[in-house]
């Protein structure tokens, strides 16, 4: 990946965007698929601002299902 400067904040952005997960009404079993999966992302040097927005998709399926994903058929 390119180094250079961030017009678009996407560091703090994603920070923020883990944070909002962290702090999410939704289940621990659920901030953890989610975080594990971030951490995919990264080892497949998912872009940012694409770790964001599957970040925050996760996060509100989760508070609508309100299960552990990895018990939902």
């Amino acid at each position: 990946m390119k180094k250079g400067i961030d017009i678009h904040h996407y560091e703090r952005r994603l920070k923020s965007a883990i944070r909002q997960v962290e702090e999410a009404n939704i289940t621990e079993r659920n901030k953890e698929i989610i975080l594990k999966f971030r951490d995919e992302l990264v080892l497949e040097n998912i872009s940012k601002p694409r770790q964001m927005k599957y970040l925050n998709y996760l996060k509100i399926i989760a508070q609508i299902v309100q299960k552990d994903f990895d018990k939902l058929t």
